[in-house]
């Protein structure tokens, strides 16, 4: 049984519908069918709260967690938190910068491609194929940048 028929399985024997579901777990219900049509995973915040609601822990933990201990758990978490956090939130101020400093070669060959290696350990987080569509279009934006940033000089 997958992740998502467990979840469907555990709801409707409970009598939830799923926009319940979605409110016990502080989502929405699109996000809940999406689940259920394995469409994409419950991150681990949601598996504990699914957990919680629906009391799912042997086949969250069979086919999500896959036998990872509480400290392995923990460590993914706080990485989730580094990414999404910490990492998203200077993109703007980011740009600045990146405008200001393009013309610096320490920055435009180390500094650059140092950031976009992050945000690509980010987007290996997601389905595959959303990451490699993810990458195409990241790689296209950096290039289109780069273009943008060298006509100015000119």
């Amino acid at each position: 049984m997958t992740t998502g028929e467990a979840i469907r399985s555990m709801r409707m024997k409970l009598g939830l519908t799923q926009q319940q579901l979605a409110d016990k777990v502080f989502v929405t219900r699109q996000t809940i069918s999406k689940w259920e049509l394995e469409k994409s995973v419950p991150d681990p915040i949601s598996l504990e709260l699914l957990d919680q609601v629906l009391n799912l822990t042997e086949v969250l933990n069979k086919n999500v967690q896959k036998g990872a201990s509480k400290k392995m758990r923990i460590i993914t978490n706080f990485i989730y938190v580094l990414l999404f956090g910490v990492l998203f939130l200077p993109f703007r101020f980011s740009w600045v910068k990146i405008k200001q400093n393009w013309k610096k070669p320490l920055f435009k060959f180390l500094i650059v491609p140092l950031v976009g290696i992050l945000y690509l350990f980010y987007l290996h987080s997601l389905i595959d194929t959303v990451f490699y569509w993810m990458v195409a279009f990241s790689v296209s934006i950096y290039l289109l940048t780069a273009r943008y940033f060298q006509e100015e000089e000119v």
